[in-house]
Order: structure tokens, then sequence, then C-alpha cells
């Protein structure tokens, strides 16, 4: 799979949990977590989850289409450990029974992605360092 197939399905499901948590934050909520009171702060937190979802879909919607740069490498790296860290927490919260076990999925998608765009960013870390090394050869020369 190319990093431009990563990057567009991770932007549709990031748009999906987006416009659902926040347009559809009940429904949202009774998914993740059954039987938790839908709260103002609540459902104002899934909302603003919700936005911060649209923006990454996005951010991955226009990186799939940038060139391998220093600025894409660090994108890449960012998705990594956002994802990585996201997938920590949600197990952490299904063992201790904070949200449903139905969220192994979620962990499941976050992991696939953080690894996903670890790998690539690791690939393309090399590749500019090549690249790099190259034109200071020829220009020394």
């Amino acid at each position: 799979m190319t990093l431009k197939n990563i990057f567009t399905a991770h932007a549709v499901i990031l748009l999906i949990y987006g416009i659902m948590d926040l347009f559809l934050t009940q429904n949202a909520l009774s998914m993740f977590a059954e039987g938790v009171q839908a709260s103002p702060t609540l459902v104002l937190t899934v909302r603003m989850m919700g936005a911060t979802f649209l923006s990454l879909a996005v951010l991955t919607w226009f990186m799939r289409d940038a060139h391998v740069s220093h600025g894409r490498r660090a994108g890449l790296f960012c998705l990594a450990v956002g994802l990585i860290i996201a997938s920590i927490l949600q197990v952490m919260a299904i063992t201790d029974g904070t949200i449903s076990n139905m969220n192994w999925i979620g962990v499941l998608i976050s992991t696939a992605f953080g690894v996903a765009y670890a790998y690539f960013g690791n690939k393309e870390h090399k590749m500019i360092m090549e690249r790099e090394a190259k034109e200071r050869a020829k220009a020394k020369a």
C-alpha cells in the first residue's frame, strides 16, 4: 500500500469520525461509552474532538499529494506519535472499563496508522538525507 493510499483512507476515516462527533454527538457517545450521561461539558469535549478529527482529515488529505520534504516528514512523525499515544490511552480506558470493548477496533485503526506513518516517516527521512548528501557532494565538485 502506498503512502498516498494510507493518507486517503485515513482522511476518510477521520472525516467520518469528525462528522459523527460534531453533528451526531449523542450517537458517538453511546457507541464508545455505554450509559454515559451527556453533560454539556462532555458534549462540548466530544464536539471539540470532532473539530480536531476534521482538521486532521484535511491535513492528511492534502499531505497525500505533497512531495517528500522536511515538512511532510515532520507531519508523518507528528501523526505517528499522536496515534500511538491515542492507542495507549484507548487500551488503558478499555481495560479499566471506562469505554466499551467495541473500542478495540479503534485501537487497531490508531495503531495501524501510527505504525504506517512512523515507517514512512523513517523511509522519507532516509530519502531526504540521501538527497541532501548528493546535493552537498555535487556542490563541492
